[in-house]
């Protein structure tokens, strides 16, 4: 019997933090990281192109913060949990 995957994707800008968490989610049974960014300039393409089970967001961010992005989200995709 084929088990869900579960899809993440992670947006934060520390890129020590962004590749633990992928090795960690990677290496968890029915878990993979589809994708990995570390700003949210293009943070609705970038799920519109993975369709993720799940997002990572960071809050502090450069550039449109993670509660903005959030809230993008959220706007576009009310069922996408994050």
């Amino acid at each position: 019997m084929s088990k869900i995957k579960y899809k993440v994707v992670i947006f934060d800008d520390n890129a020590a933090l962004r590749n633990s968490l992928a090795l960690l989610i990677n290496d968890t049974e029915n878990f993979e990281v589809i994708g990995s960014f570390d700003d949210c300039s293009f943070v609705l393409d970038h799920i519109r192109l993975t369709s993720p089970n799940v997002v990572l967001m960071d809050i502090n961010m450069p550039g449109m913060n993670g509660i903005e992005a959030v809230g993008i989200i959220k706007n576009n995709f009310p069922e996408q949990p994050i």
